[in-house]
């Protein structure tokens, strides 16, 4: 993913390099590969402190100024890169933030005014075409199953699909880490769930069972890596193991190094991830090295790497007889699709009349109140009765609560129903409102 990005990577190695570094752990990162000068940048989104990793020394660049009030929220973790719309943007799952990084005025911005977080740790971040998207993740003792984008015009992180398994609760806490990929040419998410391959359209916005994965990533794998290899391609490794996996082919190459040892992310390598894309065809992997005076070792893995065996990584449940059944499903949604397009043309009024059945009684309190004026996430504890529970659990309830409200909004009028604003009074403060656009219409419909 890093190619794209070479005009701002060439922007930041003329920085003026101000000294030598001490090999030291930093927090709250962001990294990126140079392919001019095969070197590591390491951007601390907490200090602003800006590292050059070479195969011999470290550099410290000049300093970034960190525009937003950082705290401690992002100390220890690891963003993602992504170059959208001409912006450098970082992004870091669980808290939600998304930060603009400006190479030219070295200023780091934070763009999004995300409330709710905590829900997507360590989920699959990708972009396409010019837009964000982050699928699962835990958070709130649950795994969760949603897909969902970034928009930067709300600049908040939206709603857009469920993956067609229901919500994992980890027993014992102990998490199975699913692998996940979007292949750029053929624009599919894949995504593994308890030994079952899924993947989601993009072009037709549905999602599909592939099959059941290889026994070797059937339950997923103890402290696994994954790496964007090639547009359609993932190398998935271990420190014993490597394999490429192309899920559109349905094969998976070893692609395992000869000395072993393949990551080792502590202590000072802890600000790095497992490895970067120098081009098309190398990898540059960072290594502990306990002989070098440096304490690291850089090696590459291309394309051309040794392949140590092929094997297929899902058995397909698709047979003929699921093909035909296919065919008749897609001949009914054509048929349904072209009644639904004739109702929306001739009989949307009739048909919003028919949905006031789908509002429980809390929902068309919540509702008779929202008409009436903004809301405070107190009010909304009080409708649902949670006033009197933990701050967690309040918060956790009325997400749950505006998801399914706005998730039935989407169904019916095809956008939420609920929208949260800042307060006019206390912009500290967040209220909900009802999505203007259908204001009239719930008038109408509420009874």
């Amino acid at each position: 993913m890093f190619i794209k990005h070479k005009s701002l990577i060439l922007g930041l190695l003329s920085l003026c390099c101000l000294g030598h570094a001490d090999a030291k752990e930093i927090k709250g990162t962001v990294s990126w590969s140079s392919s001019v000068d095969s070197s590591i940048h390491v951007l601390s989104m907490v200090t602003g402190e800006h590292l050059a990793y070479f195969k011999d020394h470290i550099d410290t660049l000049q300093r970034f100024i960190i525009n937003y009030d950082k705290g401690n929220a992002l100390v220890g973790k690891k963003g993602h890169l992504f170059l959208t719309n001409g912006l450098l943007l970082a992004t870091f799952s669980g808290s939600g933030q998304v930060f603009e990084i400006d190479t030219v005025n070295n200023r780091i911005d934070r763009q999004d005014r995300t409330f709710y977080q905590g829900y997507n740790f360590d989920a699959y971040q990708f972009q396409r075409n010019d837009t964000i998207f982050s699928f699962g993740g835990y958070g709130f003792w649950l795994e969760n199953n949603l897909l969902t984008y970034f928009s930067e015009v709300r600049r908040e992180w939206n709603f857009m699909s469920n993956a067609p398994f229901s919500v994992n609760i980890p027993e014992g806490g102990n998490r199975i880490v699913p692998l996940c990929f979007y292949d750029r040419q053929h624009e599919v998410l894949y995504t593994t769930r308890n030994g079952v391959l899924f993947a989601y359209d993009f072009l037709t916005h549905t999602w599909s069972k592939q099959g059941n994965t290889n026994v070797a990533f059937n339950k997923g794998v103890e402290l696994f890596k994954m790496h964007r290899m090639t547009d359609t391609t993932l190398l998935v490794m271990s420190n014993n193991w490597a394999w490429e996996i192309d899920f559109y082919r349905n094969t998976v190459i070893d692609r395992g190094l000869k000395n072993g040892l393949l990551y080792n992310q502590t202590g000072l390598m802890s600000s790095l991830n497992c490895m970067y894309s120098l081009n098309e065809y190398t990898l540059l992997i960072p290594k502990i090295s306990d002989v070098l005076p440096i304490g690291y070792s850089f090696e590459y893995l291309t394309g051309q790497s040794q392949n140590r065996g092929q094997v297929t990584l899902f058995t397909s449940t698709r047979d003929r007889s699921l093909r035909i059944a296919f065919l008749g499903l897609a001949l009914m949604v054509i048929v349904f699709l072209t009644t639904i397009s004739w109702q929306r043309l001739y009989g949307k009024i009739a048909k919003m009349k028919a949905t006031e059945s789908y509002f429980s009684t809390v929902q068309t309190n919540l509702l008779r109140q929202l008409l009436s004026g903004p809301i405070l996430a107190d009010d909304l504890n009080s409708i649902l009765n949670v006033q009197k529970k933990s701050w967690e659990v309040q918060r956790r309830q009325r997400s749950i609560f505006l998801k399914e409200l706005n998730g039935l909004g989407l169904r019916i009028f095809e956008v939420e129903i609920v929208l949260r604003e800042k307060s006019p009074t206390d912009k500290r403060q967040v209220v909900y409102v009802i999505n203007p656009q259908i204001q009239d219409q719930l008038a109408q419909l509420l009874p």
